[in-house]
């Protein structure tokens, strides 16, 4: 179900983006009208450089996978501009499975691992900065995507705000006014 879900509004999201031209560099626009089928023979878009390609990959019979492929920039965020340049998407606003240096968690988002290799519905565990501010790990009852007693809690209830991870490779929950409230995950080395 959460994977029809994600498959539908990522197909939702390329059918009310295609007015406008995609963009992994200022120079790799699509013309309006360009169309991008999910197929057997694996049609892509691809930058003239080869760094960036953009496409349906086949998995099991029948069914495709929303696939992109981008070289390696400094942030790893995929966006969707204007012709002007602006934003209108980027994939830093919607974590799902992963969560890249620079990165940031708003409050009501979760990170929910893939089931398996080849399966990519959610799978058994999940992190979530609920609502209320607290940042919690949970497991999942699987397939009915029901949350289980949370594991791991930072205990911030009503005061967490966002979880970031810098760019030195700390990630930490903050409060509103910026200051850290926990920190998840430090880059220092223990001996």
């Amino acid at each position: 179900m959460a994977l029809q879900l994600s498959y539908l509004l990522s197909l939702l999201l390329l059918v009310l983006l295609l007015p406008y031209s995609t963009t992994a560099q200022a120079s790799s626009n699509q013309s309006l009208g360009s169309s991008l089928i999910a197929q057997e023979n694996g049609f892509y878009w691809a930058y003239p450089s080869g760094d960036f390609a953009f496409g349906f990959q086949q998995i099991g019979n029948g069914g495709y996978l929303l696939a992109h492929c981008l070289p390696r920039l400094d942030t790893g965020n995929f966006v969707l501009a204007s012709q002007d340049s602006s934003h209108l998407w980027q994939s830093f606003d919607h974590p799902i499975d992963t969560m890249l240096p620079t990165q940031t968690m708003s409050m009501g988002s979760k990170l929910v691992a893939h089931y398996s290799e080849r399966n990519y519905s959610n799978g058994r565990f999940q992190s979530a900065l609920k609502i209320d501010g607290n940042l919690v790990l949970q497991t999942l009852a699987f397939p009915i995507d029901w949350s289980n007693t949370d594991y791991w809690s930072s205990g911030a209830i009503g005061s967490g705000f966002q979880v970031v991870f810098n760019e030195s490779g700390t990630i930490y929950l903050t409060a509103t006014n910026g200051s850290i409230l926990t920190t998840i995950s430090s880059n220092s080395i223990s001996k």
